[in-house]
């Protein structure tokens, strides 16, 4: 073997050098070395051996050199390049390779993947579903979608479950690419991941399988764990103006998430169907609860007085019990002493908790405000594109907001008269309309029955002879 290596190195026939690395080929790990320093060779041909007999060896140090060797200038060491490395896809030193990186994947390992094709997603498979590093799971997961094998589906279904956000958004957007009708069902469920990027990417990828797919995906994600998931899903459905998803969403105007309420109420805005103007009244009736705002305003103020009042007594009576009580416990009672501690600790909570529960009083409309906001906007679309009688009823309410001076911001307050205003006008000729739930009935009384119908008389019809 010294030999081949010393011909490899230093003779002067670019023949006589290739015949020497055709012949390393055969000489096992030994021979990596001499045969990665040969990719340097000034001769095509020199180099292109080198490859092939290193992509022989299948040696996992080979791996660097050969993925370098696919940027080499010349088509032929491109292509035994290529042929190397799905040689040691099979001998599993590809794996090793992906195996050593600790952080991130370099450049090199990435565009080689890309470049061997359907022989790496054996490997590929394997470092999404094994290796440490989320960026090295991620990167498995662009080439697998990169790659388009339908072999890695499963993994990537898997893969949409990953902890990392990263991986998970990867492998998305892989299935999408790939358009596999496997892969439809996890992405509905990946539509309503707690991250935005993986919702957009499964949402994007869930296009390649019909406009119904994603429809229902966004749908089921309206009932996700995560307010955020269930927030964006209801933009999302806004911004495609679905009919179908008026009912879904006038539902989620209950929701315990006040972010996810106001997404809801967004997107009936947007798509404008009339069916959602008696559950946005409902949900602007809950919101603004306190019809009589001067009223309320002097209630909680004397509900803070008196909360205030009943802590200085509870702190009076508790002085004068320390006072009376204090020797004697401590001298003759060393647990009770405790006892009366935890005792005034209790009162000292309660009264607190008290104190906070008046200062919501006032917190809590500042907080409905913006939902306020969203539902007079939401109304004034309505009317703008599907005007009904029904709309007239939200006026009182409007005009209620409107004048709240105390509990509404000056932005609610001209959203909501501009909105009466507007479903006042747009709804004139309309207002002599009965509601559909007041259309007048029409009197059995006064309707022809059929026993009352003239009777033809026999004797007056025609005979067949």
């Amino acid at each position: 073997m010294k030999d081949l290596i010393r011909q490899l190195q230093k003779s002067a026939a670019s023949l006589d050098r290739r015949e020497a690395a055709q012949a390393l080929g055969a000489c096992g790990a030994a021979a990596v070395e001499p045969l990665c320093r040969a990719l340097a060779d000034a001769s095509p041909e020199v180099r292109a051996a080198a490859v092939a007999s290193l992509g022989a060896i299948g040696d996992a140090r080979a791996v660097a050199p050969i993925c370098r060797a696919l940027e080499d200038s010349s088509p032929l060491v491109q292509q035994r390049a290529r042929e190397a490395l799905s040689r040691l896809c099979a001998s599993g030193a590809l794996w090793q390779a992906l195996a050593a990186v600790k952080i991130s994947a370099p450049v090199w390992l990435t565009k080689a993947l890309g470049n061997i094709g359907a022989p790496a997603v054996e490997p590929l498979c394997r470092a999404l579903t094994q290796h440490r590093a989320s960026s090295v799971r991620a990167m498995a997961a662009e080439m697998l979608g990169a790659i388009g094998d339908a072999r890695a589906v499963e993994v990537l279904c898997r893969a949409l479950t990953d902890r990392a956000v990263a991986v998970r958004a990867a492998a998305a957007e892989a299935l999408g690419r790939i358009g596999d009708e496997r892969a439809a069902e996890p992405l509905r469920r990946a539509a309503a991941d707690a991250n935005d990027t993986v919702r957009a990417r499964a949402s994007i990828a869930l296009q390649r399988f019909g406009e119904e797919g994603l429809k229902q995906s966004l749908i089921a994600a309206l009932k996700a764990k995560s307010p955020s998931a269930r927030a964006a899903a209801a933009r999302q459905l806004g911004q495609r103006k679905d009919r179908d998803a008026v009912l879904p969403l006038c539902a989620a105007l209950k929701d315990n998430d006040i972010e996810v309420r106001v997404a809801a109420v967004e997107a009936l805005g947007n798509i404008g169907d009339d069916r959602a103007v008696q559950p946005l009244i409902d949900a602007l009736r809950d919101a603004f609860t306190l019809r009589s705002p001067w009223l309320n305003f002097v209630a909680g103020v004397l509900l803070l007085i008196g909360s205030v009042l009943l802590g200085g007594v509870v702190m009076v009576l508790l002085i004068a019990m320390v006072i009376a009580c204090a020797a004697v416990l401590l001298i003759f009672i060393k647990d009770a002493a405790f006892s009366l501690i935890e005792f005034v600790g209790i009162l000292w909570e309660a009264f607190l908790s008290l104190f906070r529960k008046s200062l919501k009083f006032f917190r809590l409309p500042r907080r409905r405000d913006r939902l306020c906001l969203a539902i007079a906007e939401a109304l004034a679309q309505i009317a703008e594109q599907s005007p009904t009688p029904e709309l007239r009823a939200a006026i009182p309410d409007l005009k209620a907001v409107s004048a709240d001076v105390i509990q509404q911001d000056e932005p609610t307050r001209r959203a909501s008269r501009r909105a009466a205003h507007r479903i006042k006008v747009l709804t004139e000729r309309l207002k002599n309309l009965p509601l559909p739930a007041s259309a007048p009935q029409p009197d059995a009384a006064t309707l022809p029955r059929v026993v009352d119908s003239p009777k033809p008389d026999i004797e007056t019809l025609p005979r067949v002879e």
